[in-house]
């Protein structure tokens, strides 16, 4: 949900949302919403349109009753009915693409929607094109040295060893503009 004063609000419960407590998705996390759009006329292309910068976690169950109700009257279906016990509400600035921009297009120019082109802007500091195939596959479980494994490959892959100009807050702030 993004409101009009440049705030943004996700839901999510289940395991979506054991999924983003596992990885510790938090404050200073960003969220980037993409979809496959057609502009009449065009062909099917993947394209970013919100983000939302995560200020505040809320797990709704245990949420102060003024919290809740303040969810509920912005319509948060979350809120207004508990749909697990996990129920949570990611609270922070975010806004949806003011038009469809170019910088905003993953589908490579002509190419079949599973075939993206990260902006230059969302990799940092490299130069050139980067194509990327999109296959998705979650695994239902990982052992304990696999999480172990995960766990320090994510810390090899720190912002030292990436440095950007800016942040990607910084950037994508630009985009949506």
């Amino acid at each position: 949900m993004f409101l009009h004063d440049g705030r943004a609000i996700l839901g999510q419960c289940g395991a979506a949302q054991t999924h983003l407590e596992r990885q510790g998705v938090g404050a200073g996390d960003v969220f980037v919403f993409f979809g496959l759009f057609r502009e009449e006329g065009g062909k099917p292309h993947h394209r970013i349109f919100a983000y939302l910068e995560v200020e505040e976690v809320l797990p709704l169950v245990d949420a102060p009753p003024a919290r809740v109700e303040e969810l509920e009257r912005l319509g948060v279906p979350h809120a207004i009915g508990l749909h697990a016990a996990n129920d949570t509400a990611y609270l922070g600035n975010g806004c949806t693409a003011a038009r469809a921009s170019d910088a905003l297009r993953l589908t490579v120019p002509e190419g079949p929607p599973s075939l993206w082109q990260v902006p230059g802007w969302l990799r940092g500091g490299g130069k050139g094109n980067q194509y990327v195939r999109v296959h998705i596959e979650v695994p239902k479980k990982l052992s304990g040295e696999q999480k172990s494994l995960l766990e320090q490959f994510a810390k090899s892959c720190g912002d030292t060893d990436h440095p950007v100009e800016d942040s990607f807050w910084e950037k994508a702030r630009k985009i949506f503009e």
